[in-house]
């Protein structure tokens, strides 16, 4: 609505030059690779790091209750 208003334009909503922003365009082409290199590449990454810390637990089949971390292999 205050872009409107201070509009000299007589027809309501009507596009100028003066609305624009110049990294929308930058974000439009930019969000799609970067949404994608995060499922592709850093979620697989954050996946097994936090597998082989430990961090994620065990689906508890038997509802036991004894649910735990994975434990790390001894060398």
């Amino acid at each position: 609505m205050h872009a409107m208003a201070g509009s000299s334009s007589s027809e309501a909503g009507a596009y100028e030059d003066t609305d624009s922003q110049p990294l929308k365009l930058v974000y439009y082409l930019v969000y799609p690779v970067g949404k994608l290199i995060e499922l592709l590449v850093f979620k697989p990454i954050q996946f097994v790091g936090s597998w082989m810390t430990g961090e994620r637990e065990e689906p508890d089949p038997a509802s036991t209750k004894t649910i735990g971390p994975r434990a790390m292999p001894s060398r």
